[in-house]
């Protein structure tokens, strides 16, 4: 029986496909599909499915990989974009199956993804970083359908992360921390250093001892450190060039030992500071070879939050996005980019996130622990990293005129005579290879 009225609608949109696939598609049609391929597409795209049609996608490929679980490649008219064929369907196909849909494109055909299955609420803090060796930066984004979701933070160097007040911004930011501080202990290529600028002063003292905070309402510590890392930044090109390097990866697979610069930003919205929000644009420019990399937060990333600088252009540089439930579409476009307002339509769970990577995602992210006892765990799997270094808080000290103090930059030798050792011990070089 054709349970879910698959067969009349398979045979008219496979017309011109061929008698031997096409019967093969009705073969599979017997089975529990969960979704009408026509009555959707029929639904955005009358003029190519329905009588008056000119072009009709063509399902080429249809077969069930796994319970609950379908995949479709789709052939498109030359004159349907891809890319409003994805922001169109995805959601409405969502919404029919009650699960997830995704959709990609592989060189010139289309792959839909479906599945029925529910995400779970909850998934408590959990992070193997044996499992993500092929990883610099790996950090969890939390679980869609299929699995466990994370990504490398070092092939996309920024992270825009949106969501209304207590919907899971800084529980996420709680994540990454996490991750790559235990990732950062266990594998050599993935060491970095974190510097949070925390406005809100009260979410990340449990790693006071990992990462550094910087916590001024009146801006001047975070002035300092954005402005020491643009000196930073300028550093690492002499060492790009002298290893004839293009980006970072490279200088980590050479063998040398040069920690990763994660900042995190939360609540940017609060950086109304001229010069902050300077530094903060030019690092976002020019910072990605240089193997340091930015997360940013807020609430509504609008193009006029910063006073000073005009927001939309840094956020065009965030390749990576993960929205929580926002409260209407103008948000969830802001959030994700124009077109996409899938975080709008969110349910609301804490945590529940759309993550935009090329291909949109679903993911229920993690939570991190607020009891002692377990927040006591993740701390004992981080002991042993290297706790943070005084003495670079005491290298970004302003003088009357706000002009950064800098120690003395140490001497750089050719490539072919470089040893680790050779480097003064320096603050400067500190944020190039670790003691």
């Amino acid at each position: 029986m054709d349970k879910y009225g698959m067969i009349g609608e398979l045979q008219n949109v496979t017309e011109g496909l061929g008698q031997k696939y096409r019967n093969w598609l009705l073969k599979k049609a017997m089975g529990d599909v969960p979704v009408s391929v026509r009555e959707v597409l029929n639904s955005v795209y009358p003029e190519y499915i329905g009588k008056q049609k000119k072009l009709v996608p063509i399902i080429l490929v249809e077969k069930r990989e796994k319970e609950h679980e379908w995949f479709y490649v789709l052939s498109l008219p030359p004159d349907l974009l891809f890319e409003k064929f994805q922001r169109d369907c995805e959601e409405l196909f969502a919404q029919r199956i009650g699960g997830q849909c995704r959709i990609s494109k592989e060189g010139r055909s289309v792959k839909m993804y479906l599945s029925d299955m529910e995400l779970n609420n909850l998934y408590p803090f959990k992070f193997d970083p044996k499992k993500h060796t092929d990883k610099y930066l790996p950090i969890p984004y939390g679980y869609s359908t299929t699995g466990e979701v994370v990504g490398d933070l070092s092939h996309y160097p920024y992270l825009f992360i949106a969501g209304n007040p207590r919907d899971g911004k800084t529980n996420q930011i709680l994540n990454i921390i996490a991750s790559l501080l235990i990732a950062s202990k266990h594998t050599p290529k993935s060491h970095c250093m974190i510097f949070v600028i925390d406005y809100k002063r009260v979410d990340f003292q449990d790693f006071k001892d990992y990462i550094y905070l910087f916590q001024d309402p009146n801006h001047k510590s975070q002035r300092a450190l954005l402005k020491f890392i643009c000196l930073v930044i300028e550093g690492r090109a002499k060492i790009l060039n002298d290893l004839k390097c293009k980006d970072w990866h490279r200088v980590i697979d050479k063998g040398y030992d040069i920690p990763w610069i994660v900042i995190i930003a939360d609540e940017l919205t609060m950086m109304q500071d001229k010069e902050c929000q300077q530094y903060f644009n030019q690092i976002a420019r020019v910072s990605a070879a240089a193997g340091v990399t930015i997360i940013g937060a807020t609430q509504r990333p609008s193009a006029d939050m910063w006073q000073y600088e005009k927001f939309s252009n840094t956020r065009q540089l965030f390749d990576a996005r993960l929205a929580l439930p926002l409260p209407d579409i103008a948000s969830s476009h802001i959030a994700l980019g124009d077109g996409y307002k899938q975080a709008a339509f969110l349910p609301k769970i804490k945590g529940r996130a759309i993550y935009k990577f090329g291909e949109i995602q679903e993911v229920q992210t993690m939570k991190f622990p607020e009891e002692e006892n377990e927040i006591a765990k993740i701390l004992n799997r981080i002991k042993g990293s290297p706790a943070i270094n005084p003495n670079i808080y005491n290298a970004m000290q302003i003088d009357e005129s706000s002009n950064l103090l800098l120690p003395r930059q140490s001497s750089y030798r050719e490539p072919r005579t470089l040893r680790i050792a050779e480097y003064e011990p320096d603050i400067f070089t500190s944020f190039f290879f670790r003691k």
